[in-house]
């Protein structure tokens, strides 16, 4: 049996090596990937949404500094043998609905801050990738570069991401969850 500092290993085939892990409490996937017998990515999925997946980003920021591209989602660093990539990204919002919401009430000229309703709670993916830069490279060269990435390398890559969710708890204790992108936006709302 493969071990990666005590673990066991949760997937194996030829071209990809998966374990169960946990990185600044995040519990995430670490995930290989292979093409010719040669490492072609390795990298961190979150296992599920969490509360604080966005130390992925934080933590990678610190070690690197300064990210060589803003993208539209996500981070990126070119460094002498890797590309990295972060993201961090909402995927599940959760609602509670009450009888009562908070309000600051007769203490609003007093109160420094309004009291906040914590009936609303953020989940939130990430991933962090190291991309080997002949293989980034490679793939710059090739006319359809998705074809050639695997399921994992399109996740890896921020190619593939969980759908975002809201789930709303009711009153009676059971709970409706919708894609987000049914839901309308906050400026539709605001019209």
């Amino acid at each position: 049996m493969l071990i990666e500092k005590g673990k066991a290993v949760f997937m194996r085939t030829p071209e990809l090596l998966v374990y169960k892990s946990v990185i600044n409490q995040v519990p995430v996937f670490l995930v290989y990937t292979f093409g010719h017998n040669k490492l072609r990515s390795a990298g961190y999925i979150t296992q599920k949404p969490t509360t604080n997946a966005q130390k992925l980003i934080e933590k990678t920021i610190v070690k690197f500094g300064e990210p060589s591209y803003e993208l539209t989602n996500g981070k990126m660093w070119e460094l002498p043998k890797s590309i990295v990539y972060v993201d961090g990204y909402s995927t599940q919002i959760r609602a509670r609905t009450s009888t009562y919401q908070l309000s600051s009430g007769v203490l609003e000229l007093i109160l420094k801050e309004k009291p906040e309703d914590a009936e609303v709670t953020m989940r939130w993916d990430g991933v962090l990738t190291f991309i080997d830069r002949n293989y980034y490279r490679q793939l710059s060269e090739v006319a359809h570069p998705l074809s050639d990435l695997s399921y994992y390398e399109k996740r890896l890559f921020g190619i593939l991401k969980r759908r975002e969710t809201t789930s709303v708890r009711t009153p009676t204790g059971g709970r409706i969850t919708i894609p987000s992108e049914l839901l309308p936006s906050q400026e539709e709302t605001d019209r």
